[in-house]
């Protein structure tokens, strides 16, 4: 069987505006002066390090990234991850787009989440179903609170 081959934006971006990013220097000043004030400074800086790590991430832009369902497994930007480690799928199709969600041994990675943009959910289903067992898979909560909050 052929693999299939597709790709697709890393994740959805959003622009932020001017007030986004006031509100996000306006609470990270504050809580990393109330941690100085209860003296712990360190946790101040670190606050402070968050926020700006998390504004260099929301003006990024999106890159594509390439998947492939082959015979070996799943391939994610060229990073293998063999059939051997992953335990089963889901497809969540009242998304828009698709998302697959392979679930992997991995204690780090557990769930891997791919966008299918432009690809047909039953082809995705017919691969991986020759290999692991599809079984219903809900989004982590993590992943769930990113999305509401927009990343």
């Amino acid at each position: 069987m052929e693999p299939l081959i597709w790709s697709a934006l890393e994740y959805e971006h959003r622009e932020r505006s001017n007030d986004w990013f006031w509100a996000v220097g306006v609470i990270a000043l504050g809580g990393a002066i109330l941690a100085i004030i209860f003296g712990n400074v360190l946790f101040g800086v670190l606050i402070i390090i968050g926020a700006l790590t998390l504004v260099l991430y929301v003006l990024r832009h999106p890159r594509h990234v390439s998947f492939e369902i082959n015979t070996r497994g799943v391939v994610v930007d060229g990073v293998l991850f063999p059939y051997q480690t992953l335990e089963s799928f889901w497809i969540h199709e009242h998304r828009i787009p698709n998302k697959l969600i392979v679930k992997s041994q991995k204690v780090f990675m557990p769930y891997i989440t791919l966008p299918l943009e432009g690809v047909p959910a039953s082809d995705v289903r017919e691969r991986l179903l020759d290999h692991i067992s599809e079984e219903e898979v809900k989004e982590s909560l993590s992943e769930h609170i990113m999305e509401i909050l927009g990343f």
